[in-house]
């Protein structure tokens, strides 16, 4: 899901840092490429998901895909992509050096073979042979360094700045041949081979200017019309490098910007597939015999953005107290109406490898809450506003039970829900804003969220061992000891920052019971490369 929004906070706008947000996630890195391959563990709903190996493949058919944020601004250029066209829609025209899957393991896409150095600072890519852009040109190196350089550009203006400029210059990229780019890092970074697969990183056609005519990627499928705001219609690449896909022959994109109409559009059976549905239409599509819901594997964690530099959110005292007064598991039932999972204050997922298997929320106990907060100076609580927005799902909802929670312990939550600009100034600037962020691996949301120095710190938080280990596990390179790092930033974060997350939620795209074999992708969302149509 991408929500866009608008006015700058601390040097990042709030679009911004669901950019990143979206397309950072990867896998765990090890010092073999190939050891990274595979995967283990994942979420589970009872809401659909990929298609059974049973069913009988077939290949042809036009998929019919409804896009509810299509803006006159999208465009076909990877390092500009910002709504569902440019996260989603390029993904079927492009490929990135490597993938990641659901559960952070890294793939070969464009990339045969990555390797790095014993220090983490250079990384070398041998570029898979063969490969041709829709055009008939031979995919070579300099077309990746040429596409690294474009998004490290300022004067770009890509989201795929803020994922590489912490640890590359361009001058750090070269190209000893056609078939090898190394990139040697300003700092070490075990975590680079995530950072290749965003999304506006996905490889065009050196070059290239026109993006909304002719096709200039390497994808499953190529370009044969769009137009920003409206849709497109891409058909499928014969001359695609992985042999026998993809198996369908075309996919068109359509504008359809109201909710409801894009659900009724699916149970016609007009569309197959639409990028995300409201909650409301969940029960509809479920007992639907043409639709049913989507579930990307990409869980979002709600959360209160509360300021722990400020009094009275600064004693650690009141942070135990607020979070002992929420009661996480009426949270989920009343706000995603039981789709999502009771968490720690963390952020990251309780079904993330990372997640610290014994780790439990704080327990609901408003009397010691009321102890901890006399003993804070606060006998009779505390009045504070909580900043909210109809703009985005559950925020007003979670504000409402918040306040309820709240006042068991004497603590009074004045809701002020505003217009989204308004709600825009609030974000980090505010004591307390309703929030929610988009999943991405561990290693990002530590950066991004935890470290002191970041510009989108939620909760501002200056913690010293955190920021050590944090720096400590970039550098790292074995698996289980990166586990060990994040499983201790995890838990600390949770003892010592003024962050609420009391669960996380699923998101769900919408599609037709005919669409089969597709695959959940932290980046793009959905792959379609194994889809089909029964």
């Amino acid at each position: 899901m991408q929500i866009p929004c608008g006015d700058e906070t601390n040097g990042m706008t709030r679009r911004q840092v669901l950019q990143v947000g979206l397309g950072v996630a990867g896998a765990f890195a090890v010092p073999s490429f190939l050891a990274a391959c595979g995967g283990n563990g994942g979420s589970s709903t009872d809401a659909a998901t990929t298609s059974t190996t049973s069913t009988p493949i077939k290949k042809g058919g036009t998929l019919k895909f409804a896009i509810g944020d299509a803006q006159a601004k999208d465009s076909l250029d990877p390092a500009l992509a910002l709504t569902t066209v440019g996260t989603f829609g390029t993904s079927l025209i492009y490929d990135t050096l490597l993938a990641a899957d659901v559960n952070w393991k890294l793939t070969p896409m464009l990339a045969e073979d990555y390797s790095i150095s014993k220090d983490a600072k250079t990384h070398t890519f041998k570029i898979r042979k063969g490969v041709t852009f829709h055009t008939g040109k031979t995919l070579s190196s300099a077309d990746v360094a040429a596409q690294f350089r474009r998004v490290l550009d300022k004067k770009t203006g890509s989201a795929g700045l803020s994922v590489l400029a912490p640890v590359l210059d361009p001058s750090g990229i070269s190209t000893p041949d056609p078939s090898t780019i190394v990139f040697a890092l300003k700092t070490p970074d075990a975590f680079f081979g995530q950072r290749v697969a965003h999304y506006t990183l996905r490889i065009p056609q050196t070059g290239t200017t026109d993006w909304s005519k002719g096709s200039y990627g390497t994808g499953p499928f190529m370009n044969k019309s769009f137009s920003a705001g409206e849709g497109f219609e891409f058909e499928r690449n014969p001359n695609y490098w992985q042999d026998g896909v993809p198996y369908l022959d075309a996919v068109t994109g359509v504008s359809i910007p109201d909710p409801a109409p894009k659900v009724q559009a699916l149970l016609s059976g007009d569309v197959q597939l639409s990028d995300t549905v409201p909650s409301s239409a969940y029960s509809q599509l479920e007992t639907s015999d043409t639709g049913t819901l989507l579930d990307l594997k990409n869980p979002s964690p709600f959360t209160f953005d509360v300021d722990g530099s400020v009094k009275p959110f600064s004693d650690v005292r009141v942070q135990h107290a607020m979070k002992m007064l929420l009661d996480r598991e009426a949270m989920v039932k009343l706000i995603v109406g039981g789709r999502g999972v009771v968490s720690a204050d963390t952020l990251i997922a309780p079904d993330d490898p990372w997640y610290p298997k014994d780790l439990k929320p704080f327990e609901r106990d408003p009397e010691k809450a009321k102890k901890l907060l006399a003993d804070a100076g606060y006998p009779n609580g505390f009045t504070e506003k909580a900043w909210t927005t109809t703009a985005y799902p559950y925020l007003n909802e979670g504000a409402t039970v918040g306040k309820q929670n709240f006042a068991d312990g004497g603590i009074t939550l004045e809701i002020e829900s505003v217009s989204n600009d308004r709600y825009l100034q609030a974000f980090l600037k505010e004591p307390i804003v309703m929030d929610y962020a988009l999943r991405q691996h561990p290693v990002f949301m530590f950066q991004l969220y935890y470290m002191s120095s970041s510009s989108v710190n939620l909760s501002r938080l200056k913690d010293d061992k955190i920021d050590g280990w944090i720096t400590e596990l970039i550098q790292t390179v074995g698996e289980d000891k990166q586990a060990e790092i994040g499983g201790e930033i995890i838990r600390r974060y949770n003892d010592v920052s003024a962050e609420l997350n009391p669960f996380n939620f699923n998101s769900y795209w919408g599609g037709s019971k005919k669409l089969q074999g597709w695959q959940p992708n932290p980046i793009s969302n959905l792959d379609l490369r194994t889809a089909f149509l029964t």
